[in-house]
């Protein structure tokens, strides 16, 4: 039984056709979708590769109408993949781990999915669904308001990246991975910083939420090893456990937030020991009684507009 069970979590292939793997879906309908060799298996798969729209199995045609969860994963030698436009679902997480990816490519009649310079999207291009591990700089179009679960996670080769003010929303894992990332520009329309969402991104110095923020996810920023300062404005109301675990190098913290949130951001010692934690003016005493901000042996008042005074110079 054991034996049996492990086959069949390792290969869940009905056929093989010209180098890919697919499922049948329906029988009737005739249609199939490109799934994976082995489960968490080698790269069987590699090059730029063209997903046919049809395909023979035992004197049937079939039609593939769908990429399936993994159906690409650890193929490290796949450089670019073109989908037909008989494709109307792609499952996250079917590019996982493919680290030579450069473009995904759809065609043009599609009516589901697009691609912009080799990045997947739906077909409005308002959700940007996958960014090849491979690409080193992204613009993203205006007219994206979501950026979906694990779109840019593991992409290690990304330094630097401007969210628009069209995205309301940063998905789970969004960012996860992305070891090269030193500069992130979140748009002020963006509401909630997704679970994990920049997990990981080990060379982010510097983060500031714009007002439009109301939550910051669990995990979020957990291990940014190099992060030295964040900025969380008023308009927070939930900061998610462990958002900043991790986070070593931490030195100021600069909260804007008049009534302290309280959470389990489990701040490194040595950050509670040197970092300084800024408190808006009048709240240290309210600060002072919540966790995790009450362990901080640094706190300060600053006035959370920025401006600490203004001299009058007799002009207008």
């Amino acid at each position: 039984m054991l034996l049996t069970m492990t086959s069949f979590l390792g290969y869940a292939y009905d056929f093989e056709y010209d180098g890919l793997y697919y499922n049948i879906l329906s029988e009737s309908d005739c249609t199939v979708r490109v799934t994976y060799q082995k489960l968490g298996g080698s790269s069987y798969i590699s090059g730029d590769i063209v997903i046919p729209q049809k395909v023979l199995h035992t004197s049937r045609t079939y039609t593939v109408t769908s990429i399936g969860e993994s159906a690409f994963e650890s193929c490290s030698g796949l450089t670019s993949v073109t989908i037909p436009n008989s494709v109307t679902s792609i499952v996250n997480g079917a590019f996982y781990d493919c680290t030579g990816l450069k473009n995904i490519n759809i065609d043009t009649e599609n009516a589901y999915y697009t691609s912009v310079d080799g990045v997947l999207y739906n077909k409005d291009t308002s959700i940007l669904l996958v960014c090849p591990e491979e690409k080193a700089s992204v613009t993203i179009p205006n007219s994206v308001t979501t950026i979906e679960v694990a779109a840019f996670s593991d992409c290690d080769k990304l330094a630097a990246i401007t969210i628009p003010n069209s995205v309301t929303s940063i998905g789970e894992y969004a960012f996860y991975s992305c070891t090269n990332l030193t500069s992130v520009k979140i748009g002020n329309s963006v509401t909630s910083i997704g679970v994990s969402s920049f997990r990981n991104c080990s060379r982010l110095t510097s983060v500031t939420f714009p007002n439009s923020v109301t939550s910051i996810g669990v995990s979020s920023f957990r291990n940014c090893s190099r992060l030295t300062s964040v900025t969380i404005p008023n308009s927070v109301t939930t900061i998610g456990d462990d958002a900043f675990s991790l986070c070593s190098s931490l030195k100021s913290i600069n909260m804007q937030c008049e009534v302290p949130i309280e959470c389990e951001s489990s701040f490194p010692e040595n950050v509670l020991k040197k970092a300084v934690l800024y408190v808006p003016t009048g709240t240290l005493s309210a600060y002072k009684k919540v966790d995790p901000w009450r362990n901080f042996l640094n706190v300060k008042e600053k006035n959370s507009s920025g401006v600490d005074a203004v001299e009058a110079d007799g002009k207008l």
